[in-house]
């Protein structure tokens, strides 16, 4: 193959709006004609991670790390996957739109260039274009936490969305050398290797009982900063959410508040313990510091009451019952790019010290709704719950409750420890969901512990 061939490839991606959406997936598409193939190669990356099939084989998954300004793609020989007649490329693409200690996004973007030498002793070049269709990956639910400070959102894909994929052309966003990606070069890293590492037992199958908890995890630095959420610890994260709460009866509301400063009625209880008289009460929740690597904080109820209601304190017929409360004052932004580094004109420690005084000041002056239009009126706006919370699994998985066996639901369990046709059958339960156990294996436990794969089975 001649490796001189220039990127006749350009950038592209599903036609939108805007191109910085936060953790969006796509899927992009290509069908085409060729003779018989003696060898061909592709080049491909993403901002910031793509899936590749070729004729409905996985291929490899990319890109390495690498700097926007020396941006690199992954070169690789997929001679084996193509074939005379009709041939399709098919790509999964995600864009986080946060950083990460791996990658900085830039927006969201494609790039592959497939060339192809014949047996005639032609080159088709089969390359990224407004030929391509894409469609929005509905499955990938973009509304996830991210994993950590150190990687990207949550990955969480829904099967019984798969379905619902509309395909159209691309939009052509920049030619290959063009765009926020410089100095395009191959990858000097070697691709990861693929080692199938099936399950090694399937040790049982539960039913569990999900937690009756309410949960609201909300993405802070990402309001507070909109279009910018950065890695490190120097980018601000200022704010916090209100609502009324209404009880039919008098007791006791527990929250577990990690990240917030709550209070209630203007009382702020450290250990989250608030007993409660019957009628409407004050629910205030503030970030507790400024800056911090954790990017979203979490509210929540633990085993509310049957009868509690949230209402919205600036709209009681708004479908999200919290209200978002911004601290222009406090933003302060820093990117991943210039990170350790922090501006001199920025005093850190001050404007920390400020943001928590103004905290206390506040969780102790807004002790009902009167006083919250006095304080927080003309800073608290109304959010979609789409846009203002993003759904965390991860405390339902930990919060959940075995409350048997479900050995009698599952038939075949030992199908999901093979890639053959065999199936394993789950019969689902009225009365909770059902949880497969599997072992991956006796030496990756004894490298790492106890490792299993637990699949949900929900109703």
């Amino acid at each position: 193959m001649n490796n001189s061939i220039p990127f006749q490839a350009e950038w592209i991606w599903k036609n939108q709006a805007a191109y910085n959406p936060y953790h969006q997936t796509i899927l992009a598409r290509k069908t085409f004609q060729l003779g018989n193939v003696r060898r061909a190669v592709i080049k491909i990356t993403a901002d910031g991670f793509y899936r590749l099939f070729v004729n409905g084989e996985w291929v490899n998954d990319g890109p390495g790390r690498s700097w926007p300004e020396h941006f690199q793609y992954d070169e690789m020989d997929v001679t084996a996957y193509l074939k005379a007649g009709r041939n399709e490329l098919r790509v999964i693409a995600r864009h986080w739109s946060v950083g990460t200690f791996h990658s900085v996004p830039q927006q969201a973007g494609l790039l592959a260039q497939l060339e192809v030498e014949l047996e005639n002793g032609d080159t088709e070049i089969i390359a990224t274009n407004r030929t391509w269709q894409a469609a929005e990956a509905g499955a990938w639910l973009p509304d996830t936490p991210k994993i950590c400070t150190q990687m990207e959102p949550q990955e969480t894909y829904d099967a019984r969305r798969e379905e619902a994929v509309s395909f159209e052309k691309a939009r052509v966003l920049f030619a290959a050398p063009a765009g926020p990606w410089k100095d395009l070069r191959a990858s000097d890293a070697a691709l990861l290797t693929r080692k199938p590492l099936p399950f090694r037992y399937f040790m049982e199958a539960n039913l569990v009982k999900r937690s009756r908890d309410l949960d609201f995890c909300v993405p802070t630095a990402r309001l507070a900063n909109p279009g910018l959420i950065e890695a490190n610890i120097q980018t601000g994260n200022a704010g916090g959410l209100c609502a009324l709460l209404e009880l039919e009866q008098a007791g006791e509301i527990v929250f577990y508040q990690n990240g917030f400063r709550v209070s209630v009625d203007g009382q702020h209880h450290p250990e989250g313990r608030y007993p409660l008289e019957t009628g409407r009460h004050l629910v205030l929740a503030l970030t507790a510091e400024l800056f911090g690597l954790q990017k979203e904080q979490t509210l929540r109820f633990i085993h509310p009451p049957a009868s509690l209601k949230l209402i919205n304190p600036l709209d009681a017929a708004y479908p999200n019952p919290w209200c978002w409360i911004s601290f222009p004052e406090f933003v302060c932004r820093n990117n991943d790019l210039t990170w350790p580094g922090f501006s001199p004109s920025m005093n850190k420690e001050g404007l920390s010290h400020a943001y928590r005084a103004k905290v206390e000041e506040l969780s102790q002056a807004v002790d009902d709704i009167e006083t919250f239009q006095k304080h927080l009126g003309d800073r608290a706006r109304c959010l979609p719950a789409d846009q203002m919370l993003v759904r965390d699994t991860h405390w339902q998985f930990m919060g959940r409750a075995v409350a048997g066996s479900a050995l009698e639901r599952v038939e075949n369990p030992a199908a999901l420890m093979a890639d053959n046709a065999e199936v394993t059958v789950v019969h689902l339960a009225a009365e909770g969901d059902v949880e497969l156990v599997y072992d991956l294996s006796w030496n990756l436990r004894m490298r790492t512990g106890a490792c299993w794969w637990r699949s949900v089975m929900k109703r």
